[in-house]
């Protein structure tokens, strides 16, 4: 990369050869070792929160607002004395956030907060939400079903729309 062009789409092409590597080379087992141990050492109370990012699409940023929402409604947030769940969800966000998690994108024209995952630690939560049964992902590159996950996520875009010879056209 340092004889390159440091342009967005250098970087996009070498993310998506790390997270490639990260799945099927078995020498970079060990570093999804690592990030492992991160999730490992988060509380209990976090590690759904973490989980149910591996639900939505790569790249996908979500309103903080609407996350805590999310996090509320599905009971993945823990009663504290003296504050309300969404206070609660709020300090969830900043300790994903200090744990290097989760990152937070600020709109410098709105008061609105942005939250989202890095692809890599993305890929981590879709592997141990399938282990442990969170969740099944479906999408076009990649399809891991079970019977057996709370959750379930199916992705789908489409690329090409053909122009049907049946359409009239009107002038």
């Amino acid at each position: 990369m340092l004889t390159k062009e440091k342009s967005s789409l250098e970087w996009r092409k070498v993310e998506n050869s790390l997270s490639w590597q990260l799945s099927n080379n078995k020498k970079l087992g060990g570093m999804k070792n690592i990030l492992l141990l991160s999730f490992d050492d988060l509380p209990y109370n976090l590690k759904y929160c973490f989980l149910y990012f591996g639900l939505f699409p790569e790249d996908w940023q979500i309103l903080d607002r609407k996350l805590i929402m999310l996090w509320v409604a599905e009971g993945f947030i823990e009663e504290r004395e003296g504050h309300t769940l969404e206070e609660v969800a709020e300090d969830y966000i900043k300790e994903l956030t200090c744990r290097s998690m989760l990152q937070i994108i600020e709109d410098d024209f709105a008061p609105v907060r942005w939250v989202r995952m890095h692809d890599v630690l993305r890929e981590l939560a879709i592997s141990i939400g399938h282990e442990q049964n969170f969740c099944s992902t479906h999408d076009r590159k990649e399809e891991i079903w079970t019977d057996k996950a709370r959750y379930l996520s199916m992705r789908n875009s489409i690329v090409n729309i053909q122009s049907s010879s049946t359409c009239h056209h009107r002038s």
